[in-house]
């Protein structure tokens, strides 16, 4: 079979087509609330884990190493987020989210669970949601990594 009639490259392609579909529209209300995608996906990535390491938070953001490193420059002024040694190896520094950042990000995640709502579950059925996680959640862990859990995105 060739990779053009293979349905894995449909589902791929199909992934890409959305993700750049709605990404400008996810934008678009982040730019509402004064935060970048950059922002929100390390934000979001602190508020689920607490605190990381700065290579540990790069594994988990869309974002390049670099990126991260210039997100949490930015972030860190504002008191979103803080900088601190880890206990266990001195040489380390830990990024965690302050309460200020995770009030932040919970204001602006409700917000982004709204328009997923919107522009993207509305056009699911349950069952074709479930077969989707199912599917994705196949795909991570067969690259040795859980998914990130959602509930402490919406924990006040």
């Amino acid at each position: 079979m060739s990779i053009s009639k293979d349905p894995r490259f449909r589902a791929w392609s199909l992934v890409v087509d959305v993700y750049a579909l709605l990404m400008p529209k996810f934008t678009a209300s982040f730019d509402e609330l004064g935060i970048s995608m950059s922002h929100f996906d390390v934000l979001v990535n602190l508020l689920i884990y607490k605190e990381m390491r700065m290579s540990q938070l790069a594994e988990r953001c869309v974002i390049s190493f670099s990126r991260v490193s210039r997100v949490v420059d930015e972030l860190e002024p504002r008191g979103l987020i803080e900088r601190k040694p880890d206990p266990e190896d001195g040489r380390v520094v830990l990024v965690a989210i302050t309460p200020a950042g995770a009030k932040h990000i919970r204001a602006a995640n409700r917000q982004h669970a709204k328009d997923i709502v919107d522009h993207f579950g509305v056009h699911l059925t349950d069952e074709q949601a479930v077969e989707l996680i199912d599917a994705l959640e196949a795909v991570m862990a067969g690259h040795g990594r859980l998914p990130s859990p959602t509930e402490p995105m919406f924990e006040d």
